[in-house]
């Protein structure tokens, strides 16, 4: 762990533990008697971001999901190792809870091996990450977006991949090379390796995130919050790394001597 992601984590727990609440909050469910290792993943209440694991006991596995860095409940781990060594071993109690028996039995879940991947529906899932990923629609591959937990098969990081396992259907009937329209060519946009990195925006990205970062603003670098995804190459972790990726700018300013003639002083802006 990164001392400037653990500097986040601790800010975020920090800020939402000083908000006043009541005691009992009717939007956290009380999970005081449901075993640790059955409670369901809890994202929280806040807007961080710290990827994190929970154990599944439908699928005996521990799954990453997003912590908002409040709330939430004891069903959650930093790493999928300490998961695996505090609930991955651990067999169901024979004596059910009392409280657990009040809930309906689960329905035994599908097995995602007998299911066809390409007919699984779009999943966002129920966490608030901004994650671009591709699923089939049942005619060809799109992009949505996936919130960071709760998923299917039927995700998928680059539209390669998703035409790859399911492949675009075939249109019968498909109209003859000389019934094509024409194509006319278009201006393309600059891909962003060809772009000056150091013309770039500022841009905070799409998520809720607090990194502090440098950009350059045209005469010199100064910091501003990073959102923790998106965003452009116009980002560095130290005002260091700025500086040397984009100097500042050199502003020549004339000036008269006392004895009247003209000199020439070179002024670094900073």
């Amino acid at each position: 762990m990164t001392a400037g992601l653990f500097a986040f984590m601790l800010a975020a727990v920090l800020s939402c533990a000083f908000t006043a609440s009541p005691p009992f909050d009717p939007l956290i469910p009380n999970y005081d008697n449901i075993p640790q290792c059955m409670q369901p993943p809890q994202a929280g209440l806040c807007l961080a971001y710290i990827p994190s694991f929970y154990y599944n006991p439908a699928t005996k596995k521990c799954q990453s999901f997003i912590y908002g860095g409040c709330r939430g409940n004891l069903n959650r781990f930093f790493s999928e190792v300490e998961c695996m060594r505090v609930c991955g071993e651990k067999d169901q109690p024979e004596e059910k809870d009392p409280i657990v028996e009040l809930l309906p039995a689960p329905e035994e879940p599908k097995s995602e091996a007998n299911v066809d991947i390409c007919s699984q529906p779009k999943q966002p899932g129920l966490c608030y990450a901004y994650f671009n990923r591709f699923y089939f629609n049942g005619e060809k591959c799109e992009s949505f977006v996936y919130g960071g937990c709760d998923a299917n098969q039927n995700n998928f990081l680059t539209e390669e991949e998703c035409n790859k396992a399911c492949p675009p259907k075939v249109v019968e009937n498909q109209p003859k090379a000389e019934e094509l329209p024409k194509i006319v060519e278009a201006e393309v946009s600059m891909p962003e390796e060809n772009v000056d990195i150091c013309s770039q925006p500022k841009q905070p990205g799409l998520c809720y995130a607090y990194f502090n970062r440098f950009y350059f603003n045209g005469e010199k670098c100064e910091s501003f919050v990073y959102g923790g995804c998106g965003g452009n190459r116009n980002n560095f972790e130290t005002e260091e790394e700025c500086n040397k990726a984009c100097p500042p700018k050199i502003v020549e300013n004339f000036f008269p001597f006392r004895q009247g003639k003209r000199g020439k002083s070179t002024i670094k802006t900073v």
